[in-house]
């Protein structure tokens, strides 16, 4: 017997505790015998919901085992090195004991159930070679493999393959396995030298970004042959970009795509080679990524100076995000003004980010993070900007009826205003 939450059954002796105290401290007019047995019942309901809620599991050891086959039925390996696979699978299973559960699994751009009749049969391996081939997608092939595993069995998966990966993400696979109580392993497999160029990965810098903002696109790609080609950069199926590459036999070579998408969408990008004579796998030469470009952020910025917001404008802007400036004695005071934004920035003195949660504001908690900045100011300006702070603060605490009074409100008027002056000082 095992408990998820253990701890919670500590709770039934203070419920049980509770319990007797509330019954004797009782005064409702029954008999001695009726409080006795109402007290039991209840007890017995505390003891049972608690004990329900700490899980209480049964722990069943048993030694029986089970093993995934994953073979590797890509292109990179051609028919030579898919031959080769499968002997080696044929080896392993040689030397299992009888009483492991088995199952085979063939993997190219997809997974599938292989039989032993398919691992025997030329024409079904040259076939999947050739619809599935072009890929190696190690991640759905271990995906697949733990939906086989039958309950109350250790799991082990093999892996049988070059491990040129194009597809998906085997590190992230593994992890999600070990949490799953899955083990894996590795049978390298090397498949005849062929004259091939491929693109190993498209990756951009953010999965999730706002319109406007900087996406840059790494593409890694890798040879084993000597030539010039082309790579050329697709956006949602437009040719956006292209470059001359040249390219040496056994180094792996990136190149950067920078790119602007300005319209809120889901933006598929590609990367292809072209023109790189002697490649015997021109299947493998793109690769495929998705990015999510949102609406750009808005953000309302207030400055005492104009022209010492220049540098941020830019610098947001790069980012897509938009920012509208305003003088300081022009700030929103009503929450109708403020829903507009994302978020709004009072710049020096102090600092306050508010962020905003659209119609939430008037019951939204306000968060300010106030910071000593080093530049110089007037006082005038500082208990400008702290007058319309307090203004606004005002507007959405006091006349919202959260906070009622007048001379709460002359208070905070006076405190910003003498708190302006003592800080412009420092």
């Amino acid at each position: 017997m095992d408990w998820e939450a253990p701890y919670l059954l500590l709770l039934i002796f203070p419920a049980l505790a509770f319990l007797l105290w509330a019954e004797r401290k009782s005064a409702h007019p029954m008999t001695a015998e009726r409080k006795r047995i109402l007290l039991i019942v209840r007890s017995l309901v505390v003891i049972l919901a608690l004990a329900a809620l700490a899980g209480p599991a049964k722990v069943v050891t048993s030694t029986r085992r089970a093993l995934v086959l994953a073979l590797d039925l890509s292109q990179s390996l051609g028919e030579e090195g898919v031959q080769t696979a499968v002997a080696k699978a044929d080896e392993l299973r040689k030397t299992l004991p009888s009483d492991v559960e088995l199952s085979l699994v063939g993997f190219g751009d997809e997974a599938r159930l292989l039989t032993e009749a398919d691992l025997r049969s030329k024409a079904v391996l040259s076939e999947a070679l050739k619809t599935h081939g072009a890929q190696s997608n190690y991640a759905a092939a271990l995906d697949y493999a733990r939906a086989l595993f039958p309950a109350g069995t250790s799991r082990h998966v093999v892996l049988i393959g070059d491990g040129h990966e194009t597809r998906g993400s085997l590190m992230e696979a593994a992890r999600s396995a070990s949490l799953a109580d899955i083990h894996l392993h590795a049978l390298p497999v090397v498949g005849p030298k062929k004259p091939d160029v491929r693109v190993r990965s498209l990756t951009p810098s953010q999965s999730r970004l706002h319109e406007g903002a900087a996406l840059k696109l790494a593409v890694e790609m890798e040879s084993t042959l000597d030539g010039s080609g082309v790579l050329k950069l697709f956006e949602n199926g437009i040719e956006v970009e292209k470059r001359s590459l040249t390219v040496k036999s056994g180094q792996t070579l990136t190149e950067t795509f920078t790119r602007h998408p300005n319209v809120r969408n889901i933006y598929k990008y590609r990367a292809v080679l072209e023109g790189f004579e002697g490649d015997a796998i021109p299947a493998n030469n793109e690769a495929l990524t998705l990015v999510d470009v949102r609406g750009r952020l808005r953000m309302l910025y207030i400055e005492g100076e104009p022209g010492e917001a220049t540098y941020l404008t830019e610098a947001m802007e790069k980012e897509g995000i938009q920012l509208e400036l305003r003088a300081a004695g022009n700030l929103p005071t009503t929450a109708q003004e403020l829903s507009g934004y994302d978020g709004v920035i009072l710049s020096c003195g102090i600092i306050f980010i508010l962020l905003l949660w659209s119609d939430q504001l008037l019951a939204a908690k306000l968060r300010y993070q106030p910071e000593k900045i080093k530049c110089g100011y007037r006082v005038s300006d500082a208990c400008s900007y702290l007058y319309s702070v307090s203004r606004m603060l005002f507007h959405l605490f006091f006349k919202s009826g959260r906070i009622s009074g007048s001379v709460s409100s002359k208070a905070w008027y006076f405190g910003s205003t003498v708190a302006g002056f003592f800080w412009s000082r420092r």
